[in-house]
This record gives C-alpha cells, structure tokens and sequence, in this order.
C-alpha cells in the first residue's frame, strides 16, 4: 500500500513539473513574440 502511494505521488509530482516547465516557455516565447512584434 505505501509502495503504490509513493509511486502515484511521483506521478503526480512529475505531471505537475512538467506543466510547470511548459508554462514557463510559454510564457518566454510570448515575451519573445511580443518583443519581436510589438503593437502597434
């Protein structure tokens, strides 16, 4: 039981950096277009 608890756990943990990583090179390729193409 506790074997299979830690195990999800890593899954989890492991999902939520993987979001946290893809949020954060969204946000730097934003930055990158709005600087490349700014508003008029």
């Amino acid at each position: 039981m506790r074997r299979g608890e830690v195990e999800n756990g890593g899954d989890i943990d492991g999902q939520f950096v993987f979001m946290f990583r893809q949020t954060k090179q969204a946000e730097t390729f934003a930055k990158f277009v709005l600087t490349q193409h700014p508003k008029p």
